[in-house]
């Protein structure tokens, strides 16, 4: 599974939540990814969340049970769509 990690294609409702679901400010989540992507220190609840809210912009009906699903090694990131800073307001 592809996942685009770009903040500027979630809404305020995906931001909110994720923070439900990860019990974290996102802010704080993307600044632990780095450019190419690694999710090292990633709470894993942060990182279910992040797999939820952003592959549901392709897939309306993604859920948070069906991104509790995905296997690490299935999972491949892509930062910003572009090596855009990942930071909400980045550059």
């Amino acid at each position: 599974m592809k996942l685009n990690l770009d903040p500027a294609l979630l809404t305020m409702g995906d931001m909110a939540d994720f923070e439900d679901a990860a019990g974290v400010p996102l802010l704080d989540t993307f600044t632990k990814i780095d450019q190419s992507g690694s999710i090292g220190d990633l709470p894993m609840r942060a990182m279910i969340a992040l797999v939820w809210v952003c592959a549901r912009q392709d897939d309306p009906a993604f859920t948070l049970d069906d991104a509790r699903k995905i296997k690490i090694g299935d999972l491949e990131i892509d930062v910003g769509g572009n090596g855009a800073d990942p930071t909400p307001g980045g550059d």
